[in-house]
C-alpha cells in the first residue's frame, strides 16, 4: 500500500494492513447487529415511552450508514486494496461527503438524547414540558436535513491524490480547504462535541442528586411502587447509556483531534517521503480508533446495566415464542 524501504514503516504498514483486514470485518458485523439490535429495543414500549429513545434511534441509523459508508469503504481500501474512489471521481466525492456527514450526526444525535434527558430529570416542571416526542421527531428530522445540506461542499471540494510512493487515496482539495476541514473537525469534534456532552452530562447527574432529596413517590399500592421502580430502572439505565456513550466518544475521538493538532503544527515544514508515509499510517489507525464507538455501544450497554440486559433477554424470549 505504501511504499518505502524503511522497517519501521514497513512494519507499521503490515499492522494496519492486518488491522483493517480482519478488524474491519469484524466491525461490520459487530456494528450491524449491535446498532439492528438497539433500534429494535428503543422501539419496544419499554424504552419508547422516553422522548430520548427518537434520538438513540436515530442515533444508531446513522451509525449503520457510518458503517457502510465510511467503515466499509475504509477496510475495502486500506485492507484489500480496493479503491473505487481511486479511479471513480464521483465516488469519491459521496465517500467524502457521507462520512463528513454521518461522523457528526451521531454525537450530535448523543447530545440531543441528553438534552432530553436533562429536560426530563429537571425539577422545574415548565422544564420538563419540553421533553415531548411530538418536538423530538421533527427536530430529528431538521437535524439530518441541516447537516446533509451544511456539508455538501464536501461534493465539489473532494478530489483523488497521488503520492509521491506513487499511492493514490481520496481525499479533499489540498491547500486552504483541506486546512479548513481540519480545522473544523477538530473544533466541532474535537472540542466542542466533547465539551457539550460533558456539561449536558454533568448537568444530568445534577438533577438526579436534586431529586433524590426530594420526597419519594407515595406507596399506595404494591403494584403501582413496583411499576414506578421498573419505570426508574429503565430510566436510569437510558441515562447510564448516555453517559457511558459519552466516555466512549470521547476517549477515541481525542486520538483523531491529537492527529489535526499534530497536522496544523506541522503544515508548512518540509517532510521526506517516510515522513508522509508514517502520517499516512498513523492517519488511517486512528481512523480506525474514531471507528469503534460507532459499533460497540450495543455491547458495551450489555456489560454496565443489568436493566438493559433484562429487556434484550425479554427481547430474545418474546422471538423465541414466535
Amino acid at each position: 500500500m505504501f511504499l518505502s524501504s524503511s522497517i519501521t514503516t514497513t512494519t507499521l504498514n503490515l499492522i494496519l494492513l492486518h488491522l483493517y483486514r480482519i478488524g474491519g470485518p469484524l466491525l461490520i458485523l459487530i456494528g450491524t447487529i449491535g446498532s439492528t439490535m438497539m433500534i429494535i429495543l428503543f422501539t419496544r414500549k419499554a424504552f419508547c415511552q422516553y422522548p430520548s429513545s427518537i434520538y438513540i434511534i436515530s442515533r444508531n441509523i446513522s451509525n449503520l450508514c457510518f458503517i457502510y459508508f465510511s467503515i466499509l469503504y475504509e477496510t475495502l481500501v486500506v485492507g484489500y486494496s480496493i479503491a473505487l474512489s481511486s479511479t471513480n471521481l464521483a465516488y469519491c466525492r459521496f465517500s467524502c461527503y457521507t462520512t463528513l456527514v454521518f461522523d457528526i450526526l451521531s454525537p450530535f444525535y448523543l447530545l440531543l438524547a441528553l438534552i432530553d434527558r436533562y429536560l426530563v430529570t429537571s425539577v422545574n416542571v415548565n422544564i420538563r414540558k419540553y421533553s415531548t416526542h411530538r418536538l423530538a421527531c421533527p427536530l430529528s428530522i431538521c437535524i439530518l436535513i441541516f447537516w446533509l445540506l451544511f456539508h455538501i461542499h464536501a461534493l465539489f471540494n473532494s478530489k483523488i491524490i497521488q503520492t509521491e510512493s506513487e499511492f493514490t487515496y481520496c481525499y479533499y482539495q489540498p491547500g486552504l480547504y483541506s486546512t479548513f476541514i481540519t480545522y473544523y473537525s477538530l473544533i466541532s469534534k474535537g472540542i466542542l462535541a466533547p465539551l457539550s456532552l460533558i456539561y449536558f452530562g454533568l448537568q444530568i447527574v445534577r438533577n438526579y442528586r436534586r431529586r433524590s432529596h426530594q420526597v419519594s413517590i407515595s406507596s399506595s399500592t404494591v403494584d403501582k411502587n413496583h411499576f414506578s421502580s421498573t419505570v426508574r430502572c429503565r430510566d436510569r439505565a437510558t441515562v447510564l447509556i448516555l453517559l457511558k456513550d459519552i466516555l466512549m466518544y470521547i476517549l477515541f475521538s481525542s486520538i483523531m483531534s491529537i492527529y489535526f493538532m499534530y497536522e496544523l503544527i506541522t503544515e508548512h515544514q518540509a517532510k521526506n517521503l517516510e515522513q508522509r508515509d508514517i502520517e499516512y499510517i498513523i492517519r488511517y489507525l486512528g481512523i480506525f480508533c474514531v471507528c469503534i464507538p460507532f459499533c460497540i455501544g450495543f455491547y458495551t450497554n450489555l456489560l454496565i446495566s443489568k436493566t438493559f440486559r433484562r429487556e434484550v433477554r425479554n427481547l430474545m424470549c418474546i422471538h423465541r415464542r414466535k
